[in-house]
């Protein structure tokens, strides 16, 4: 495959973020990975990785060094472009005590981003000044958590921004390119402690074969059940992958009517099968049983599957109908290597598009308008036109950083039917949710409030609040729906406690939530004493009276409508109301500032739960 190819295919993947960009390295590699099939000498691959790597990472130059006798000294060994720059690079060797550049490489196991070599100390060679080079960008190649060499990418003396997506993409680059590599390297290992020409001749196309093979796989996505029948097939054995709790997560792959795998399923509670396979060092493989106590009947190959330092689970390969011998070993090893490569692809997918989401809520909610955000939402494929609702949730005392936004986030998406952002701030989640087309806006809000209400239970039962804004009919609203939101919840939080109320939508406070979320709650409280404090005395025929003003002002002060509600005269609800009157000095039939005190007194008493008032789900 050509620089100007990859190039193409890069850019075109950029469009699908960062998991897109990852998918085209392996597509490139994929080629690579033929290109080593079909033999040749280690350096025409090493400058063929060197051209694929620096077409995949947008920078002109690129330098690659392997691992010398000694493990700190690297030797130069391709470059690109060809020509003078190769010659050099074949007549340097970098790292060592004074090369703290490359030994923070090493050391790290990770890339490394000099942006200016005229002010960073760790730019002192004299390399770098004769190739004019203004930044850098220090890659490891990983094989097996072994740094076995290093990739510099520079862009000679023209600036390079290096955002972090590119870096994100040339750490990818590092750890294909060192598979392959290390791929090779071993294959030559193979070779050369191979006792005869004919098997150091199978090893070697079955190697290549299971590399050809297994690239396939995961460049089509095929994931880890099309894996575990590769390996089947290549080795002519059951083989399955396990997870880290000991589940096969992969339905046994193997011969039909033959026996399957069958090892850790019946070893749960055998300590003799688990405990080998702790000792299993990444990249390398055991044999495990057979142990008859534990009804394990046959040896079983195991190689870990590891993603970074994170232990995924296992490649396990069965010992039938032929014994198990050094290409099995080989074969089990590679296989999980690619299941790591794909499970890695996919998790890192899963996270780009996590952060895409959650920043594109965080822009909405600043809000963030045009061109960008419209294109980003398109990416997505996520329609920013249609009427949607926010909601906050929190813990009690605002201990919002305990809150796991993906694990809301999913609980709430199995429960409604359009789309859910997330995103989380240090006082709790923030999630906007989709109102059906098809849905009366009224009855949407109190099925999302419900949703919202069951998803909060599910993830923290009894312990988290939410808040609920009102509709925001387009995108411009989303600002003004977050506020209310937070206002919502800091009520609750505030005067409510879990133990009466832990969902309320702005509908059900209404304008009074202002007053009540930016006050302080002693002050508060002090103001609803002074207000209507004689009508909290218990005594016979209060509790009446806060009903009725209740029924009063949820029938918007209407008196036949109070009446009729309470199933009273109309002249009772008068004479209750006078006697309001004359016992707090408030005059509620007549008086517009009195009936804004009273109300914003019987919404704190409702928040608290207060016995004579009805739940707000009463209400709803």
């Amino acid at each position: 495959m050509s620089g100007t190819t990859i190039r193409r295919q890069s850019a075109a993947a950029q469009q699908d973020g960062g998991a897109g960009e990852y998918r085209a390295a392996l597509h490139a590699f994929a080629d690579l990975a033929g290109a080593a099939a079909a033999g040749g000498e280690l350096d025409d691959l090493l400058t063929l990785v060197a051209v694929t790597s620096a077409a995949l990472v947008r920078v002109r130059r690129c330098g690659l060094y392997l691992a010398g006798e000694r493990s700190e000294v690297f030797d130069g060994r391709a470059a690109h472009p060809a020509g003078q720059l190769a010659h050099e690079v074949r007549r340097l060797t970098v790292g060592g005590p004074s090369d703290s550049f490359t030994r923070e490489i090493v050391a790290t196991a990770a890339p490394v981003l000099i942006r200016d070599t005229h002010t960073d100390p760790r730019a002192a060679q004299s390399a770098l000044r004769n190739w004019k080079v203004r930044a850098v960008l220090g890659v490891p190649l990983l094989h097996e958590s072994e740094v076995i060499g290093v990739l510099f990418f520079d862009n000679a003396d023209e600036p390079h921004p290096y955002a972090p997506a590119h870096v994100e993409i040339a750490a990818g680059v590092g750890r294909l390119a060192g598979a392959l590599v290390g791929q090779a390297l071993e294959v030559q290992r193979l070779g050369r402690r191979a006792d005869t020409a004919g098997r150091q001749n199978r090893l070697l196309r079955c190697a290549t074969t299971a590399d050809n093979r297994f690239s396939h796989v995961v460049v089509n996505g095929g994931g880890l059940r099309s894996i575990a029948a590769a390996l089947a097939e290549l080795t002519g054995k059951p083989a399955a992958f396990y997870d880290a709790r000991l589940r096969r997560v992969t339905p046994p792959a193997g011969p039909e009517g033959e026996p399957q795998v069958q090892l850790l399923e019946d070893a749960r509670g055998a300590e003799a099968i688990v405990s080998p396979l702790r000792d299993i060092s990444a990249g390398a493989s055991a044999a495990v049983g057979p142990l008859l106590e534990a009804d394990v009947r046959r040896r079983h190959l195991v190689a870990p599957v590891d993603i970074g330092e994170l232990r995924w689970g296992w490649a396990v390969l069965m010992e039938h109908p032929g014994r198990l011998n050094a290409l099995d070993e080989l074969l089990v090893r590679r296989a999980a290597k690619y299941a790591a490569i794909e499970l890695a692809a996919e998790r890192r997918a899963d996270v780009a598009a996590w952060d895409a989401r959650s920043l594109l809520l965080r822009q909405l909610i600043r809000g963030t308008q045009g061109d960008d955000v419209r294109r980003s939402a398109d990416n997505l494929g996520i329609d920013l036109d249609g009427p949607r609702i926010v909601a906050f949730v929190t813990a009690a005392a605002h201990r919002g950083e305990s809150i796991d936004p993906e694990e809301l986030a999913a609980a709430l998406t199995r429960r409604v039917r359009g789309e859910v952002l997330a995103t989380k701030g240090p006082e709790g989640v923030a999630l906007l949710l989709e109102v059906p087309h098809d849905e009366p806006l009224l009855v949407a809000v109190r099925r999302l409030k419900r949703c919202v209400g069951d998803a909060c239970e599910e993830v923290a039962a009894g312990e988290l609040i939410a808040g609920l804004s009102a509709i925001a009919r387009e995108p411009g609203g989303v600002p003004r729906a977050y506020r209310e939101a937070r206002e919502v919840a800091r009520c609750i939080n505030s005067f409510a406690g879990t133990d009466v109320v832990r969902v309320l939508a702005a509908d059900d406070l209404g304008p009074g939530r202002l007053f009540v979320a930016n006050g302080a709650a002693d002050g508060i409280d002090r103001f609803v004493d002074d207000v209507i404090g004689p009508l909290l005395t218990g005594e016979e025929g209060t509790a009446g009276l806060l009903r009725t003003l209740h029924v009063f002002y949820d029938t918007g002060r209407s008196v036949r409508l109070s009446a009729a509600r309470l199933g009273i005269h109309e002249n009772t609800v008068r004479y209750r109301l006078a006697r309001v009157h004359a016992l707090t000095g408030l005059d509620v039939a007549a008086d517009a500032g009195d009936q804004l005190t009273v109300q914003m007194s019987l919404l704190v008493l409702r928040l608290q739960g207060h016995a004579a008032l009805p739940s707000f789900e009463e209400s709803g």
